[in-house]
């Protein structure tokens, strides 16, 4: 079959279409399988988990969380073992290291697999599911119609996007996840009209056949006061702290389900089973638990119970997924930040609609930090709760837990940029790399230290020149390499003192003009480095430029944008 050939503008306004019309169905089938399953979970447990009312929790309340861990299992582990875990991981794998590809059948069985666990009690969201039950729709009409890799690659997307904005019916922060959520530091802008397009109409799709009501319903909220931003500030950093432990936690317990020696297909019972025995003392912890969240933006939750409910929801959420069970991580983020952001502000008021504008806070807050996707957070948030009107303290909120939570991300696949993803540094070597010379690229304006300047030097420098790395040089002779890394090793009271001879890289990498630029990027891989030194020749070590991972990325765009 030939390839496509539509104008770019109506194949992807065509393509997003089909993509948003199959995930907002496949959205509203998952919501309605999970809630099938809720009912029947609801008369053996005595918790319904759709309404959040509990009666006496029963003591088969383990087995049967233990019952849909294991149906997860077996099907994800008989059928499509890429289908485990939290969904997104299982995407962005494919988007960085598969060339965007999909089997056909893990859509099938990521929505039975996650129907059966979090309908039977699972810690877990819907978020997760839908993003792979898009991606592998996506990938499927990408082989239908014989596209190219990178075609693929944004079909993937517009399915994740699809199914984000069906489940949520939060159209713009259902397009912001999928441009933000394949890098920590980066998005994939060229993806944003199938993006677009996909997202309305898996919206409309759903509101359509589930109607447009919203997932929290809270009181009036908004800024009290602009003292209050100081608040947001703090709540901002405890969020981004909270995150951290989160994440490690999770894949804390991933790893010792990893090697537990026992079958990989009942694991996921083992840990629901785990999961369930824990949901008998706090049972609002089990599930995606946005009726008890509502109980706390509503400020009808008493602060011991809030904080109890953050440690098991990390717990139950943990042992649910990390044990290798389908579900998402976006719900179990929201309900620990929007519990985070109710018992910060239980500590000074009871006022419920400070307690309620706090809580939507911390939910963007924690989700920024735990997901790495600070402008998705915000809007989605806003979204999902109509809290439009607290834009300015989450956006102070959401800076601070960025930046505070570092590197920690839920979504281990995630790269930090677009130079750093497989597929793209792939694509590079086919189309480009063998190509170019290092000298047609490299900066031939070097900012140097010399080996007795203080540490603090190369604190200026990144400063005034927003580079973190810089070539120790004397006589024009390159003698090592200095980072910010290296240098934030070492006190503050001592960068005055300590000399870069101390702290630099005596083992230089380095490229000669001549060689391409597949050479010196399979050099910054092999020795993981993002700069290079470009001298003379290896005798001499006379320094003539420098060549960094975003110099190639830049002139592979500025190639691929020349008609």
């Amino acid at each position: 079959m030939r390839r496509l050939r539509i104008p770019s503008l109506e194949k992807w306004v065509m393509l997003g279409t089909l993509v948003g019309v199959v995930s907002g169905l496949a959205g509203t089938l998952l919501t309605v399988g999970i809630e099938v399953i809720a009912e029947l979970f609801a008369e053996y447990s005595g918790i319904d988990l759709i309404k959040g009312e509990v009666s006496e929790p029963s003591l088969v309340l383990p087995l049967l969380v233990a019952l849909g861990g294991l149906a997860s299992g077996l099907l994800t582990y008989m059928f499509a073992p890429e289908a485990e875990g939290h969904g997104t991981d299982s995407v962005l794998e494919a988007f960085h290291w598969r060339g965007a590809f999909i089997r056909p059948r893990v859509p099938l069985v990521k929505l039975a697999a996650s129907s059966a666990l979090i309908g039977l009690g699972g810690s877990a969201g819907k978020e997760g599911p839908i993003a792979l039950i898009g991606a592998g729709f996506g990938s499927v009409l990408a082989d239908i119609l014989h596209l190219t890799r990178n075609e693929r690659r944004l079909l993937v997307l517009a399915g994740v996007a699809g199914g984000i904005s069906a489940v949520f019916r939060a159209p713009l922060g259902a397009m912001l996840f999928a441009l933000e959520v394949p890098y920590k530091r980066d998005m994939e802008v060229e993806a944003i009209l199938p993006l677009g397009v996909a997202s309305i109409v898996a919206y409309v799709a759903s509101v359509t056949i589930l109607g447009s009501g919203r997932l929290l319903w809270l009181p009036e909220v908004g800024l009290q006061s602009s003292l209050e931003l100081v608040l947001y500030a703090v709540l901002g950093i405890v969020a981004g702290l909270v995150a951290k432990v989160y994440v490690r936690l999770f894949y804390e317990i991933r790893d010792a389900f990893k090697v537990l020696p026992i079958p990989v297909m009942l694991k996921p019972a083992l840990g629901g089973l785990v999961a369930g025995f824990i949901g008998l003392l706090l049972p609002h912890t089990l599930g995606q638990g946005y009726p008890f969240l509502e109980r706390a933006l509503l400020g009808k939750l008493a602060l011991p119970v809030i904080v109890a409910a953050i440690i098991g929801k990390m717990l139950t959420n943990a042992f649910s997924i990390a044990s290798g069970g389908s579900g998402g991580v976006f719900a179990p983020s929201l309900f620990i930040g929007g519990m985070l952001g109710a018992a910060f502000a239980q500590l000074y008021t009871d006022n419920p609609a400070t307690i309620a504008s706090f809580s939507v806070v911390g939910m963007a807050a924690f989700f920024a930090a735990a997901g790495k996707v600070p402008f998705t957070s915000i809007i989605i948030v806003s979204e999902i709760t109509r809290g439009y009107e607290l834009i300015v303290p989450s956006v102070v909120a959401v800076t601070l837990s960025y930046v505070v939570s570092g590197q920690d991300s839920i979504y281990e696949k995630q790269v930090n940029t677009r130079a750093d993803s497989p597929y793209f540094l792939r694509e590079l070597g086919e189309r480009l790399l063998r190509q170019i010379k290092v000298r047609d690229i490299m900066t031939r304006s070097v900012v140097v230290v010399r080996p007795d300047d203080p540490l603090k030097r190369v604190i200026e420098l990144t400063a005034e020149t927003h580079h973190t790395g810089f070539p120790v040089v004397v006589d024009g002779r390159v003698v090592g390499m200095i980072t910010l890394s290296d240098v934030l090793r070492y006190r503050h009271s001592e960068l005055g003192k300590v000399k870069v001879k101390e702290a630099m890289t005596r083992s230089v990498i380095a490229v000669l003009p001549d060689d391409s630029l597949a050479d010196a990027l399979r050099k910054m891989l092999r020795y993981g480095i993002g700069r290079l030194p470009v001298v003379e020749n290896y005798e001499s070590m006379k320094l003539i430029g420098i060549i960094t991972k975003k110099d190639i990325v830049r002139a592979y765009e500025t190639i691929r944008s020349i008609p």
